[in-house]
């Protein structure tokens, strides 16, 4: 039983820091998805409040908000957090074929309403 409660102390402690049980080491491994999403969570609902929230706390008190600025973190460069390149372009050529199957049908589009179309 000595093990067991060292994997529930070991999960109490994960919680408390709201991470996710996946990205650390376990007995039955875990999956690529599943270290991955909980990547993507820990960031999430963890790791980017908390920064925001330092952030604010160290604009107020550098007295930046009362001249209207603010610290602002960036996360853009986790790859984790960038959404998925293959997917994009799947989602980007779906809409783009939509677009040509309507235009084939006779129906004008001006370019405003082909931009729309695609999300651009």
């Amino acid at each position: 039983m000595l093990f067991e409660e060292l994997t529930e102390d070991k999960m109490a402690i994960i919680d408390a820091y709201g991470l996710s049980y996946y990205l650390f080491s376990q007995a039955n491994g875990a999956t690529f998805t599943n270290v991955k999403e909980g990547m993507r969570m820990s960031y999430q609902d963890t790791i980017i409040p908390e920064t925001e929230q330092m952030y604010a706390t160290i604009s107020q008190q550098l007295g930046l908000i009362n001249e209207g600025l603010y610290i602002k973190p960036d996360f853009s460069h986790i790859a984790v957090l960038q959404d998925d390149k293959a997917a994009e372009a799947s989602a980007m050529n779906l809409r783009a074929d939509a677009v040509n199957k309507i235009i084939a049908a006779g129906i004008e589009l001006d370019d405003d309403e082909k931009r729309s179309l695609l999300g651009l």
